[in-house]
């Protein structure tokens, strides 16, 4: 099996495991200490030096209508964003990185757990960027392409565990073993706000 193919079924694994904690929110409590839409002790880098976008077009806004350790945001997902968008809206790339993961067969309003497309980036500090919820046939790229800051990877869709909003989520993680990982606090440098982004507000991607 290649490098890639490797990593890949890695993926498939790891969204199953983020998609099935969601799911852990309906069923148990969830023990876990919040402070000011932060996890506390954690420690986000300054934006101004920050490697990542908003991943969307710039002059565009978007309503964040969850942010670190909102909602379906559980133990895997701390710190993942999820940025409002409707059926068809482009997305870009947050950082630079190489794709090591692409699903995009299922349809959009399924809302089954085990059906989110799905894009992943491998940046070069080994730390990925998973896109979800993009719509059928909504890959602008392909595993082993190269991508930059900026570049339109996807079409954002309606599918998997959503809940009843359209949106792109949007989370940087390192991996641990296959079936469990740690997510990583992320600044963007492209926006004039305070950080890390809250949850109820409209950003606007500034040039860069």
């Amino acid at each position: 099996m290649s490098d890639i193919s490797a990593v890949s079924s890695r993926r498939r694994k790891l969204v199953g495991a983020l998609l099935l904690g969601a799911v852990a929110l309906f069923v148990g409590e969830q023990l876990r200490e919040v402070l000011s839409n932060n996890c506390r002790g954690a420690v986000y880098g300054d934006p101004a030096s920050s490697l990542y976008v908003l991943p969307y077009e710039v002059g565009t806004e978007s309503y964040l209508s969850q942010s670190n350790w909102d909602g379906f945001h559980n133990e895997m997902d701390h710190f993942g964003f999820d940025f409002d968008m409707p059926i068809g809206t482009p997305f870009h790339a947050a950082r630079a990185g190489r794709v090591t993961g692409v699903q995009d067969r299922w349809i959009d309003g399924n809302h089954d757990i085990t059906e989110t497309n799905w894009i992943e980036v491998l940046h070069s500090d080994g730390t990925f960027a998973q896109y979800l919820h993009l719509t059928e046939d909504g890959a602008r790229v392909e595993v082993g392409d190269s991508v930059v800051p900026g570049q339109v990877i996807g079409i954002s869709g309606f599918t998997g565990l959503t809940g009843p909003r359209e949106h792109l989520h949007f989370i940087v993680f390192s991996e641990i073993t296959d079936t469990s990982r740690i997510s990583l606090p992320v600044t963007f440098r492209n926006v004039d706000a305070e950080q890390p982004l809250a949850a109820g507000r409209t950003y606007r991607a500034l040039p860069y």
